[in-house]
């Protein structure tokens, strides 16, 4: 998950939700719900408008050619395990996450601070 501005926790240790929620009306939605990312643990709201790049093109655009990204967004690539930075025009935190538990709750794996363009 790609965003900026976000909390993500401790690497690791703080599961995260990509989840149904009361988000942006312009975000990706599941359900009729738009998509928010949360940290379970802290109880703190990372992103309200979840973004979700399901397939290849979506996953290969990324954010690249956006002149930035809103407050409290996020772009979320899943079943993936890499990024690139190609064409960006602004940093991002990046934020992997594993597989969902049975709560559907994802450990943070590892969390990546303002990467440059």
């Amino acid at each position: 998950m790609t965003g900026t501005g976000s909390d993500p926790g401790t690497t690791g240790a703080a599961p995260s939700t990509i989840e149904p929620g009361t988000g942006s009306p312009s975000s990706q939605r599941i359900g009729g719900r738009p998509l928010l990312a949360r940290n379970v643990n802290r109880e703190i709201l990372l992103a309200t408008d979840v973004e979700s790049a399901d397939g290849l093109w979506g996953k290969f655009m990324g954010l690249m050619g956006r002149r930035s990204l809103a407050p409290g967004a996020a772009l979320w690539l899943p079943d993936s395990n890499g990024i690139h930075m190609m064409f960006m025009r602004f940093a991002i935190d990046a934020v992997f996450v594993g597989k969902p538990d049975t709560a559907g709750a994802r450990v943070v794996l590892s969390v990546h601070e303002s990467l440059p363009t």
